[in-house]
């Protein structure tokens, strides 16, 4: 008698293991023998470049607080806040934008 059980499509559906239960597989060895191809290159070099700019924003921002504390602009200590608070609330909003497109049009499609 075999531990599976049958499913609508007559496939052997995997049974029901308990909470808790430590499962060994080989899936990330199998992930590693698979090929390199030229999309996974494409999407290295497009995360890097995206890796690359973020830090230059990041560093932008930071090196514009003196800037904008210098006459003509004179921002006082709160518009340098509400600034740098707007950048962070802009970014967040972006990321969880951007998360809830990928999950409706998918990560693919959204990443090209």
């Amino acid at each position: 008698m075999s531990s599976r059980a049958e499913g609508k499509s007559g496939a052997l559906a995997p049974e029901r293991v308990p909470m808790g239960t430590v499962i060994d597989t080989d899936i990330s060895a199998r992930l590693d023998r698979l090929p390199w191809g030229r999309f996974h290159v494409l999407v290295i070099v497009a995360l890097g470049i995206t890796w690359v700019l973020d830090g230059l924003e990041v560093t932008l921002a930071g090196s514009l607080v003196g800037a904008l504390r210098q006459p003509p602009m004179s921002f006082s200590e709160f518009d340098v806040g509400l600034a740098a608070s707007s950048y962070l609330v802009g970014a967040v909003t972006g990321a969880v934008g951007f998360g809830w497109l990928t999950d409706r049009i998918g990560r693919k499609k959204l990443f090209f």
